[in-house]
């Protein structure tokens, strides 16, 4: 800010203005704008001063350039962005409609692929008496016709479906004293046996984020400050492991850099930390923005539920066939076959556009969510004594 009063009366009249209204927005960083308009002599005159007095509750700041060239004048209100959040209903409108419809059929497509996966799965396993998995009865009798030809044909490479079938004597069987698992499951079967697995993840992930949120209220320097040394430390660890002297050599210079950009961006850097804990500051004096993202977040468990629902029952879109390999050694070939699940090809291009399916709505309550925190924090933050409800937030 402009501190030489010995510049025109318009600059110290915008320079008061800023002390009394606005230090501590400014404190915050909130500075609508600034232009150099330079003015000398008479070829350019400032703006008078009761049109550039900014209204109350906006901050717009005279920067002074320190050597000795004229101060810049304040940009007329008229073409700033002004520091408020416009979530009034009368305020809103449709935008990006285009984009919009290619994403509801984009979703609609999702579901439609989804469920024809689920519609073709079948069970491929089930557990017999002893707890052991054999094959299902979806696909027993494909398996045993298999192995039946497989048998006749005396070239079987075993440890296939045949070893599953009831009764088979071979075959893998890795469970351990009382385990379920007999080393063929997939990540999936184990979430549906184990759902423990899932709720401790859940469990872990709550914890983590509640010992996030006090550590940046109380600790939000230090943290950041860690960080920058981690990273450090982190190049430094690998430089010296390292038996390679050029890899050596980079992870040092990576290490010298971040240290280097630290020290240039030091005042960025201390600023993000308070943005931080503002940012928890906020949260403390809207609660109520809790509830909102709690909201969103329920769009994406819905569409993470079934986007897991059409993957893992996309495992089971099987069909049995005979897989026979060939090596040839010394002249002569032999062959071995097995009887194995394979997987129509219709399902992998379906797995292709489920999965960027599932991305582009995870993007979009991302965004959906940092709208609803915006609307929230902005209006406590520009003008706390006109707030929008929660649901308001929501549906903007």
């Amino acid at each position: 800010l402009a501190e030489d009063h010995n510049r025109t009366t318009t600059t110290q009249r915008y320079q008061m203005t800023i002390d009394d209204k606005g230090k501590e927005w400014l404190d915050h960083g909130v500075v609508v704008g600034v232009a150099d308009q330079g003015f000398g002599g008479n070829e350019n005159p400032p703006p008078s001063v009761p049109e550039a007095i900014p209204e109350a509750g906006h901050v717009e700041a005279v920067v002074d350039s320190g050597n000795g060239a004229p101060g810049r004048v304040l940009i007329p209100a008229q073409d700033t962005v002004p520091p408020k959040v416009l979530w009034n209903k009368e305020h809103r409108k449709f935008t990006d409609k285009i984009w919009g419809i290619v994403y509801v059929l984009s979703f609609i497509a999702f579901l439609s692929t989804g469920f024809v996966l689920v519609a073709n799965a079948k069970t491929r396993f089930e557990r017999d008496s002893d707890g052991l998995r054999i094959v299902s009865s979806n696909f027993r009798a494909d398996v045993e016709s298999c192995c039946q030809e497989v048998a006749a044909q005396g070239d079987s490479l075993g440890y296939d479906l045949c070893d599953h079938l009831p009764g088979a004597s071979g075959g893998r069987r890795l469970g351990v004293g009382g385990s379920k698992y007999d080393g063929d499951e997939g990540i999936f079967d184990a979430f549906q046996e184990a759902p423990g697995i899932v709720v401790g993840l859940l469990a872990l992930a709550l914890v983590a984020a509640l010992v996030w949120i006090i550590l940046i209220r109380f600790f939000s320097k230090p943290i950041v400050i860690l960080t920058e040394v981690v990273k450090v430390a982190v190049f430094i660890y690998m430089g010296v492991v390292q038996e390679n002297t050029g890899t050596r050599v980079i992870c040092f210079i990576f290490a010298v850099g971040i240290v280097a950009y630290a020290f240039w961006a030091r005042k960025e850097i201390m600023f993000a930390a308070d943005i931080l804990t503002h940012s928890t500051k906020a949260f403390k004096a809207n609660p109520m923005m809790f509830v909102g993202c709690i909201i969103i977040k329920i769009f994406y468990v819905i569409n993470a539920f079934l986007f897991v629902l059409f993957f893992s029952r996309g495992l089971d879109v099987v069909q049995v066939e005979k897989l026979t390999y060939c090596t040839e050694y010394s002249g002569e070939s032999a062959c071995s076959s097995q009887c194995i699940f394979v997987t129509p090809s219709y399902v992998t291009p379906i797995y292709t556009y489920i999965g960027l399916s599932y991305l582009w709505s995870v993007i979009l309550f991302s965004k959906m969510r940092l709208s609803v925190i915006a609307t929230v924090v902005g209006s406590w933050h520009f003008h706390p004594e006109n707030n929008p409800g929660i649901i308001r937030a929501v549906i903007n």
